[in-house]
């Protein structure tokens, strides 16, 4: 008869999300989890009773699963992570009870990724001829499958964006949330995230999604995710004012702004006066470049300050003030102009493409229009791969730094160099043409202007 001790090894993985971590001594000696069973069943005879001078044995190991003992993963998947050596009575194979090995197959089972809980029960079971053995049951609850996903507006709102829209942009990102599929947090905050940017596209910024998982009756862990939307006020701008501006009014300003604008009159017609949030760093982006136009090499666009100005009675509507900081710097001239490591064309040509002088205001404008017309002189020389690199040299700083060289305030002028990445040189060695029947190759070819 074989004889079951009291519980002597209990380990838990608590719920996915919570800190993991391997039981002590102390609690070694506490009871095993409400889902684990009173009693399991006991090891099979043995073919063969162990040497009577053995130590203590692994008599035999078992995986019993919750709340029913039935699992979605084959039950051969969790063994091949199980890898403590088993003891063969037949084969008069004994392996001796070694607790680091459980534990580590106690986390290779955990890393799977599968489970909700996992906990280990050691029962001691003699053999009859009085040699000790231990029962290792692994207790395994498997992560609740998804067998429906809902997108619902909350209780007192509506929903601003379908859920086709919805389904589209996560197939475009390639985030799924597949039907019979665990539950996954990451994936679940990543299409949480995608639904908040979708909102903040309407002007809904501080939409808040919750999420549920309510258990069905087809099955045991079986649930329907739930994502519950609630779209909050659609903001809208009453003002946009500027810190920090000089040269150029709060007016001027607000005229590079092409995605946030204030509300006004045509706004019923144009939609304006929404908040975009997703869209405001291309808004800072004109500002800076319309500075650099205008000379101001350092100019720096930051973070806009969003107060609250009202919100409407019905609370659907939030107006804001957006407040943006700006940090001018000085206005520079140009002084030299250099064009560098080119090979294929003469520097004074490329000069002359540059519509900036010594003494000049630097334009942002002006080089790019170089560029331009530099890329179409490469490009019919055949130097397709040809880049530019334009490098700003501001004098009397040392360019590591920041800092000024010396104690004088250095002057307001920046040096241009414009680098030549060429690249090489190709030439054409054959033309294909495709899907012509009527016409041959050699009577399209003749009207091509190259050779």
């Amino acid at each position: 008869m074989t004889l079951r001790t009291s519980l002597r090894l209990v380990l838990v993985a608590p719920l996915v999300g919570a800190a993991l971590a391997w039981a002590t001594p102390a609690r070694a000696q506490t009871q095993a989890p409400a889902q684990a069973p009173s009693q399991v069943d006991p090891c099979p005879a043995p073919a063969r009773q162990p040497p009577a001078n053995s130590p203590t044995l692994l008599r035999c190991m078992q995986l019993v699963a919750h709340p029913v003992n039935e699992t979605v993963v084959e039950q051969q998947t969790y063994t091949y992570y199980i890898k403590t050596p088993q003891t063969i009575p037949s084969q008069d194979k004994w392996e001796s009870f070694n607790e680091e090995a459980i534990q580590a197959d106690f986390w290779n089972l955990w890393r799977t990724e599968f489970l909700d809980n996992l906990w280990v029960e050691v029962i001691d079971e003699p053999f009859d001829n009085g040699v000790m053995g231990k029962h290792v049951v692994f207790h395994i609850e498997e992560r609740s499958r998804i067998k429906d996903v809902s997108y619902v507006a909350a209780e007192g709102s509506s929903t601003k964006v379908e859920v086709s829209k919805i389904e589209e942009t996560l197939r475009d990102r390639d985030i799924s949330v597949r039907l019979d599929s665990f539950v996954d947090d990451a994936t679940i905050r990543r299409v949480k995230g995608v639904v908040r940017e979708l909102y903040s596209e309407k002007g809904h910024n501080d939409a808040k999604v919750e999420t549920a998982l309510t258990a069905l009756p087809a099955g045991p862990k079986l649930v329907r995710l739930t994502f519950t939307i609630d779209p909050g006020p659609k903001v809208q701008i009453r003002e946009i004012v500027f810190d920090g501006n000089e040269a150029f009014t709060d007016a001027k300003l607000r005229g590079q702004m092409k995605e946030n604008k204030a509300r006004s009159w045509l706004s019923f017609i144009t939609s304006g006066g929404t908040y975009l949030e997703a869209k405001y760093a291309e808004d800072a982006d004109k500002i800076n470049e319309f500075y650099l136009n205008e000379g101001y090499v350092q100019a720096r666009i930051g973070s806009p300050q969003i107060e609250t100005v009202e919100d409407s009675k019905d609370g659907k509507t939030r107006w804001i003030r957006l407040r943006i900081p700006v940090d001018e710097g000085r206005r520079y001239k140009v002084g030299a102009f250099n064009i560098a490591d080119n090979t294929a064309v003469k520097a004074e040509f490329l000069r002359g493409l540059y519509k900036l002088d010594e003494g000049d205001f630097y334009s942002y404008k002006k080089i790019q229009k170089g560029i331009e017309k530099t890329r179409e002189i490469y490009g019919s020389a055949g130097f397709w791969q040809w880049t530019p690199d334009v490098e700003l040299s501001r004098r009397g700083i040392n360019p590591e730094t920041g800092e000024p060289i010396g104690d004088e305030e250095p002057p307001p002028i920046v040096d241009v160099t414009v680098r030549m990445i060429e690249g090489k040189q190709f030439f054409v060695n054959r033309i294909t043409f495709l899907g012509n029947t009527t016409t041959r190759d050699n009577v399209i070819r003749r009207e091509m202007r190259i050779a």
